[in-house]
C-alpha cells in the first residue's frame, strides 16, 4: 500500500490498466466496428449489390414461398430463423436447424428463388470477437471477457479518484508538452465518452452474468435454463419435440397483418419457427427494435392465431433487456449509432493513450533506459494499437481478394487477419520501436486504401456505382476507408517527425 488512498488508487488504475488493456483494447475496437457489422456483411457479398433495392411487398411474396418449402420439405427441422434483412440489404436469409446440422438458404426477392452467395464471416467476425474472442470456447472467451469488463470498472473508478482535477484538466490541453500532453488527452477522452464507458461497462455485465454467475438459474432450471427465457420473455417452449403430424403452415401476408394490427407502427425485422409445418408450429413475429429498447413480438400458434405477445414479464426481465439493448445499440437509429461509433472510438484513443502514458513515464522515470518489461510493453503496444489498424483492413481486402473462389473462405478470411495481425508482432521485435511505431501505421493506410483499389474491381461493388445507385451504405465503407487512410497517415508523419520522443 502508498502513503495515502489517492496514490494506492492511482496504483490500481497504473497497473490494472496495464493487464488489461491490450485485451480491452481489442474490445474497443471490435466492438465499435460492430456497431454497423450489418453494414459490413452486405459490403462482404458482392453478389448482393448487383440485385438493387426491392420493395418491401416483393419481401412479403417471397416469405410465402419460404412458408411453401417447409411444407414440402420431408425433414424434421426443428428451428428456423427467417431475416427479412435492413433495408440495404435486398435477400432474405433462411438458417434451419436439421437433425443438430445448421442448414443456410438465401433468396432474391425479385425471382422469389434461391440463389448462392459467396460465405463470408463478415461483420460477425468482428462482433463475435467483441464478446467472446476467437478460437476459444464460447464459455471460456465470455468469462475472459467478463473479467476484462469488470477490472475495466475498476479503472473507471480509479481514474475518477487519482485525477482529482478532472473537471478541470477536461478544459486543458497542453500539446508538445510530452507526458503532460498524453496526460491531457487521456483526461479529455475518458471524461468525454464516461457516461458511454460506465454504460458499456456495467451493461456488458448484466449481458454475462450467466456464464460467470451460473449459479442462481442452475439452482432453480437446472439443465433447462433455456426455460428462464422462455418465463421471463414469454417466448415459446424451446424443448418441445416436433408433432409426427404435419400440417401446412399459415399464410405469411395473414400472420402479418395481424401483427400489424397490434404494432401499426413496427416494422418486422424477423420470423423465427418452432417445429414448422407440424400441429405444433410456434411462429414468432419480431419487430426491429429501433427507437425502443426493449424488444416486441407476436406469437403464432399452427393455424395461425395469435397465442401470447413477447415482452418483458417482470421488472428484472425488463431491466435486463433494456440494458441489452443499450449495449448493443439495437435501438438506436443511424444518427445514435454513428454517436455510438465516435464514443468508440474515443474510447480506443484512451485505452491507447492510457498504454504509451505508462510507457513514457518509466522511460523518463529510468533516464531513458529500456528495461526488459518496458521493451515487452512496448512491443504489445505496437502490436495491439498500430498492428490491429492493419489487421482490420486485410480482413476486408483478403474477403474481396478470395470472395467466391475457395471452399472454406470464412476460415480464410479469419487465418488471414491473425496472419496479417501476427506479421505487425513480429516486426515490432525486430525493428526499433521508435520505427516501428509509424512503418506500421504508413502500412494501416496502405491497407485502407486497398480497401477502395480492390474493390473497384467488382463492377457493382465499388464507391463510384454504389453512390451513383443512391446505395450510401455500400459507399460509406469505401469512403470511411479512404478517411481512416488519411488518419493513420497523419498519425504515422506525427510520429516520424519527432521519432526521438515516442515511446
Amino acid at each position: 500500500m502508498h502513503e495515502g488512498f489517492r496514490q494506492s488508487q492511482a496504483w490500481l488504475h497504473s497497473w490494472a490498466g496495464l493487464v488489461i488493456s491490450w485485451l480491452l483494447y481489442l474490445i474497443f475496437v471490435t466492438g465499435t466496428l460492430s456497431v454497423f457489422r450489418g453494414e459490413i456483411d452486405y459490403w462482404m457479398q458482392p453478389e448482393l449489390h448487383a440485385i438493387g433495392k426491392v420493395r418491401q411487398d416483393q419481401k412479403i411474396d417471397t416469405l410465402e414461398t419460404v412458408f411453401n418449402s417447409f411444407n414440402t420439405d420431408n425433414q424434421k427441422i426443428a428451428f428456423a430463423s427467417i431475416s427479412l434483412g435492413a433495408s440495404y440489404q435486398p435477400t432474405i436469409s433462411v438458417r434451419k436447424f436439421v437433425d443438430g446440422k445448421r442448414q443456410h438458404e438465401t433468396y432474391d426477392p425479385r425471382t422469389e428463388r434461391k440463389i448462392n452467395l459467396s460465405r463470408t464471416v463478415g461483420g460477425n467476425f468482428f462482433y463475435r470477437m467483441h464478446y467472446q474472442l476467437w478460437y476459444l470456447s464460447p464459455w471460456t472467451g465470455r468469462v475472459i471477457v467478463a473479467l476484462i469488463t469488470a477490472m475495466m470498472l475498476v479503472t473507471i473508478i480509479t481514474g475518477i479518484i487519482t485525477h482529482k482535477k478532472i473537471l478541470t484538466d477536461f478544459f486543458v490541453f497542453r500539446p508538445y508538452k510530452g507526458l503532460r500532453s498524453w496526460l491531457d488527452g487521456h483526461i479529455i477522452s475518458g471524461v468525454i465518452i464516461l457516461p458511454f464507458l460506465v454504460m458499456i461497462a456495467f451493461s456488458g455485465l448484466v449481458i454475462l452474468i450467466g456464464f460467470f454467475m451460473p449459479w442462481g438459474a442452475k439452482a432453480v432450471y437446472g439443465n433447462q435454463q433455456g426455460n428462464l427465457y422462455q418465463q421471463a420473455f414469454n417466448f415459446p417452449n424451446f424443448n418441445e419435440s416436433a408433432s409426427d403430424i404435419k400440417q401446412n403452415m399459415p399464410s405469411a401476408n395473414h400472420l402479418i397483418e395481424q401483427f400489424h394490427s397490434l404494432y401499426p407502427h413496427k416494422k418486422i425485422s424477423a420470423i423465427t419457427l418452432y417445429n414448422p409445418s407440424r400441429e405444433n408450429t410456434k411462429i414468432v413475429v419480431s419487430a426491429e427494435d429501433e427507437n425502443s429498447v426493449n424488444a416486441v413480438g407476436v406469437v403464432f400458434n399452427s393455424q395461425g392465431d395469435v397465442v401470447s405477445e413477447i415482452g418483458a414479464t417482470n421488472t428484472a426481465a425488463a431491466i435486463q433487456e433494456s440494458l441489452n439493448s443499450l449495449h448493443r445499440a439495437h435501438y438506436a437509429n443511424y444518427a445514435l449509432r454513428w454517436l455510438y461509433f465516435l464514443a468508440g472510438l474515443a474510447g480506443c484513443f484512451m485505452i491507447a493513450s492510457g498504454l504509451i502514458l505508462w510507457s513514457k513515464k518509466r522511460i523518463v522515470k529510468n533516464k531513458k533506459q529500456t528495461t526488459p518489461m518496458q521493451r515487452i510493453v512496448q512491443t504489445l503496444n505496437i502490436t495491439c494499437i498500430a498492428g490491429l489498424c492493419v489487421a482490420v483492413p486485410s480482413l476486408l481486402i483478403i474477403n474481396k481478394l478470395i470472395a467466391g473462389k475457395v471452399s472454406q473462405q470464412p476460415a480464410w478470411e479469419v487465418a488471414g487477419f491473425f496472419i496479417v495481425w501476427a506479421l505487425t508482432f513480429f516486426y515490432s521485435i525486430i525493428r526499433l520501436s521508435s520505427k516501428a511505431w509509424y512503418e506500421i501505421f504508413f502500412m494501416a493506410a496502405l491497407m485502407c486504401v486497398g480497401i477502395f483499389i480492390v474493390n473497384l474491381f467488382y463492377p457493382y461493388s465499388n464507391m463510384f456505382y454504389a453512390a451513383m445507385h443512391d446505395d450510401w451504405i455500400l459507399a460509406s465503407v469505401d469512403m470511411l476507408a479512404i478517411a481512416f487512410s488519411f488518419i493513420f497517415f497523419f498519425i504515422g508523419y506525427k510520429i516520424r517527425s519527432s521519432y526521438k520522443k515516442i515511446v
